[in-house]
């Protein structure tokens, strides 16, 4: 059997540069301003060699469901009209401008010893990627989606017909384009994602048997609201070999916002029902701690035992719930793990 493929389906040559420096401001060592730019490109993934790939897996037909018997089970027979469709064929190709998808990294920080054995610093951190690949349907243009509709939107209760309902102004997609498909694998030009951290850090080296390590950071994207982050940690030597390290950790709760599933004549679409960060997920207060030993053995070699307790308080804070209007709006999807007891050995040679 004679196999045809593509050896060369895409190259990019591309060049990533990262520089470097520290200034001594003061000249006396105490005072440091360091700052730092990188490039980093990403790895190509599979969707791009798999979207020009007629074999792709899972093929699938997609249709609008007439349940014609109630039952809310699907039995065959019962496919609407069709609305798209894959495998057989190439499901698209790629745009002659792809770019390779690539982040840069700008920092900048000033860092002071204040004391002996006790520094601070603080500083910024930029991260901005660019050329990121979009996948869309280009028999689907923007101004395709030209029939406006309205859809109800059944507010925070999930009900209609209450004091918290809404009309969402929506638009269709031209009757004749539905159910054709040609995707084309793109670089946005005008899509550019920025992320902002500042963050400041203190640091007492281990002398008199403690040392202790304390930050504060606060991350943004230029069309959300910030997210703030703490940590302080120590570490105490409590005598007879034992180490004890207490750690407490915060972060805000990442802003989000009520989506409702729309039903249009091409399919369903989630379209947001308010403004972006309206809500907050809630904050999380963690502490964990660690109690450790080390034993000295012959030959320069030793045995580390460790007791460790994550999330003392058993918190059960939500990092993900459903978003979407309806009677699992808000169901916490994944929550914090429980409080763990961890007992270990490490042995050093």
């Amino acid at each position: 059997m004679n196999v045809l493929g593509v050896s060369d389906l895409l190259t990019w040559n591309v060049v990533g540069p990262r520089v470097g420096l520290a200034f001594d401001v003061t000249g006396n060592k105490r005072n440091v301003l360091k700052s730092s730019y990188g490039r980093y490109y990403h790895n190509m993934s599979r969707n791009i060699p798999m979207i020009v790939n007629p074999n792709d897996a899972p093929q699938w037909r997609r249709y609008v469901w007439n349940d014609l018997n109630g039952d809310r089970v699907y039995e065959p027979g019962e496919e609407g009209q069709l609305l798209g469709t894959r495998g057989g064929v190439a499901s698209g190709s790629l745009g002659p401008d792809l770019q390779a998808p690539y982040t840069d990294e700008v920092t900048v920080f000033f860092e002071r010893e204040v004391a002996r054995n006790f520094g601070v610093r603080t500083g910024f951190v930029m991260k901005r990627n660019t050329n990121l690949t979009q996948t869309v349907n280009s028999l689907y243009p923007y101004s395709a989606f030209n029939i406006p509709t309205d859809v109800v939107d059944p507010g925070s209760d999930g009900v209609t017909g209450t004091a918290d309902d809404g009309v969402l102004h929506l638009f269709n997609l031209q009757p004749n384009l539905i159910g054709q498909v040609s995707n084309l694998v793109i670089s946005p030009s005008n899509w550019v994602t920025s992320y902002y951290t500042w963050e400041f850090v203190a640091n007492r080296r281990l002398s008199g048997r403690w040392s202790m390590l304390g930050s504060l950071s606060i991350t943004w994207q230029s069309d959300e609201l910030p997210v703030t982050m703490a940590r302080l940690g120590a570490t105490f030597d409590a005598g007879w070999g034992l180490h004890v390290s207490p750690l407490v950790r915060y972060q805000q709760g990442d802003p989000w916002a009520r989506v409702v599933s729309a039903r249009l004549n091409y399919g369903s679409a989630n379209v947001l029902a308010e403004p972006m960060g309206t809500r907050r997920l809630d904050d999380s207060l963690v502490f964990d701690a660690r109690v450790e030993r080390q034993v000295r053995l012959p030959r320069q070699t030793s045995l580390g035992l460790f007791f460790d307790l994550f999330n003392i308080a058993n918190q059960n804070t939500a990092f993900t719930i459903v978003t979407t209007t309806g009677s699992s709006f808000m169901r916490p999807q994944s929550i914090m793990a429980p409080r763990v007891v961890r007992i270990g050995a490490k042995f050093t040679f």
